[in-house]
């Protein structure tokens, strides 16, 4: 399966990516069953050796940690942050 992400950042968000050398995935692919939760996020981006995703929670977009479970699914961990700076500081 493949999957292509949104690939625009605000100019904000394009300076914190700049500022901390972060890698914006535009499409991934993954050939066994892919994110758990039925979530699959809007934006991907690894932020120092961190998998992160925009996805949807209580209906406002956040930032999440994307992690890989037993079955091999990528999954949300931990809390959803409003912005990137907001996810780094809780990181």
């Amino acid at each position: 399966m493949q999957f292509a992400f949104d690939t625009h950042y605000t100019p904000e968000e394009q300076e914190f990516i700049r500022q901390y050398h972060c890698q914006v995935l535009s499409e991934i692919t993954l050939r066994r069953v892919a994110f758990g939760d039925g979530e699959i996020p809007r934006r991907m981006l690894v932020y120092c050796g961190t998998t992160l995703g925009e996805i949807q929670d209580e209906g406002e977009w956040g930032w999440a940690v994307l992690s890989k479970n037993r079955k091999g699914e990528w999954t949300f961990t931990g809390s959803v942050y409003p912005d990137l700076p907001s996810m780094a500081e809780g990181l």
